[in-house]
């Protein structure tokens, strides 16, 4: 019996409902056709389909690599979110996102962040244990709102960048 078979009827489901089940598997827009390989999906591309929110079921694409959430209507990702593992690659730009989960230093692989034109007020402290992030773009942001983070964060980050260049 396949692991996590609920989660994926839901997330199948959903996936459906808004149009985001691709016609072929040659590409990383939307989900596959064939709902059995939901779980091997390393790069999934969901931006630009105007939506307004997650499933909590995302948590069960622990094999997700890449993921573009970018240019949708996300106020709010699903604690179940930092259950991808393996995510080296976020892009959540162009979405009135309010906050990230507290607990985003489960995403211990995470290289590259992306959260520009959001709504983000702050960044969680937790986000200093993210050790290999590589880039974090969060322009926009900054410039239409005050955006806060913990300062150990900014000190790691420039301690880190001076190691790089001796």
């Amino acid at each position: 019996m396949q692991k996590h078979t609920k989660e994926i009827d839901k997330l199948y489901d959903w996936a459906t409902e808004n149009g985001l089940v691709r016609l072929s598997d040659e590409s990383s827009f939307g989900f596959p056709k064939d709902k059995s390989k939901i779980l091997e999906i390393e790069a999934l591309d969901l931006s630009g389909y105007e939506l307004t929110e997650i499933p909590k079921e995302i948590g069960c694409l622990t094999n997700l690599k890449k993921l573009w959430l970018n240019d949708n209507q996300i106020s709010k990702l699903p604690d179940e979110f930092t259950k991808l593992v393996n995510l080296e690659y976020l892009y959540l730009d162009h979405n009135p996102l309010e906050e990230l989960p507290t607990n985003i230093d489960n995403l211990i692989n995470l290289k590259v962040l992306e959260v520009s034109n959001t709504k983000l007020k702050r960044l969680p402290p937790n986000i200093v244990k993210l050790n290999n992030i590589e880039s974090i773009c969060f322009d926009s942001t900054v410039k239409n709102n005050l955006l806060l983070c913990h300062e150990s964060w900014i000190y790691n980050i420039t301690n880190q960048q001076k190691e790089d260049k001796e």
